[in-house]
């Protein structure tokens, strides 16, 4: 896993079913699914959005 990091982190079981649930409707396993949920969050919220 060159350049990556693996972080265990807790979901709660109804926020884990709805991400399992979108990240099936989007074709992607549920990594792929948090890491895109993230990436947007992050382009909205930060000065990325105005590039």
């Amino acid at each position: 896993m060159k350049n990556k990091v693996a972080l265990s982190v807790r979901f709660p079981q109804d926020l884990y079913e709805r991400l399992k649930a979108v990240a099936e409707q989007n074709w992607r396993s549920l990594n792929a699914e948090i890491l895109a949920a993230i990436e947007d969050h992050i382009r909205r919220n930060t000065k990325e959005k105005e590039a």
